[in-house]
């Protein structure tokens, strides 16, 4: 069984359930799950397509992953303890041509 989860946990970039807690106290409205669960696709997949406008879609009503301001409220509410700041520079890289 301990393999078996292993093996899902390396399969996932960020290991992000999408508990949603995180989002609430972002003063830049980043949909924070939804950003995470888009690079783990790309990063899974290899694939950008889908992943890409489903982005632009996410942040045509919410902020970018470039947007975060480093403040950290996230990881207040974080149970996974995820480096949400951290890992949101990741996504920010990633999609980085979107802001230019």
């Amino acid at each position: 069984m301990n393999q078996v989860v292993d093996i899902i946990k390396d399969d996932i970039a960020i290991p992000c359930t999408g508990c949603r807690y995180c989002v609430d106290g972002c003063p830049q409205h980043i949909a924070i799950p939804e950003s995470f669960a888009l690079y783990n696709d790309i990063e899974r997949n290899g694939k950008r397509g889908g992943s890409l406008v489903r982005y632009m879609n996410l942040i045509k009503s919410n902020g970018k992953a470039q947007d975060c301001i480093s403040c950290r409220k996230c990881e207040e509410h974080c149970p996974q303890h995820i480096p949400i700041v951290d890992n949101l520079k990741k996504v920010a890289e990633l999609f980085s041509f979107l802001g230019k």
